[in-house]
C-alpha cells in the first residue's frame, strides 16, 4: 500500500519496523520474528513475546509498548 493512503497510526507502525530493522542491520543480526523474540526474552524480566508478536513489530503491524521499547533500544543501543 503507497503510503500516502496510510493513516497516521499506521504510519507510525510502519516507521516503527523501519526503525527495527534498521537497527537489527547495523548489529548484523537477521530481522527474524525468532530471533528477536529470543532475544528480546533473554533481555526481559517481563511477561515473554512470542514470535507472532516480534513478527507484527518487523511487519509494522503493531507497536509494542513503551517499557518493551526500550529494552529493545538497550539491546539495540538506539534510542527509545
Amino acid at each position: 500500500m503507497p503510503q500516502s493512503h496510510l493513516n497516521a497510526a499506521q504510519k507510525q507502525r510502519m516507521l516503527f519496523s523501519r526503525r527495527l530493522i534498521a537497527a537489527l542491520e547495523i548489529l548484523d543480526v537477521r530481522a527474524s520474528p525468532t530471533i528477536v523474540q529470543r532475544e528480546y526474552n533473554i533481555r526481559s524480566n517481563q511477561q515473554p513475546i512470542t514470535s507472532h508478536a516480534a513478527r507484527k513489530w518487523l511487519m509494522g503491524e503493531a507497536i509494542p509498548t513503551q517499557d518493551r521499547i526500550k529494552i529493545l533500544a538497550d539491546w539495540l543501543n538506539v534510542s527509545p
